[in-house]
């Protein structure tokens, strides 16, 4: 996908599996349990976003752009336990 625009969408459970992405843009969407495995998120906006869990990996998030309320969620999808 290239110069894509989702805006205000419900993309749950939705299958981006090994795709590549280039100036593709997730603007108030809806991408709980999406899976993005394989498909590198470099350079690709997910802050205004929201979800609870994604089907990806860590290499895959490498240069991703998130909130830091998402930096949360990815803790608990890796199995990370944050202490106060």
């Amino acid at each position: 996908m290239k110069g894509v625009s989702f805006q205000s969408t419900t993309l749950i459970q939705s299958d981006f599996y090994h795709s590549e992405l280039s100036k593709v843009e997730f603007a108030e969407c809806q991408i709980d349990k999406a899976q993005f495995s394989g498909t590198k998120l470099a350079g690709i906006d997910l802050s205004r976003t929201d979800f609870h869990n994604l089907g990806v990996t860590l290499e895959d998030l490498q240069g991703c752009i998130i909130s830091p309320a998402q930096a949360i969620s990815f803790t608990r999808i890796f199995g990370l336990v944050v202490k106060e």
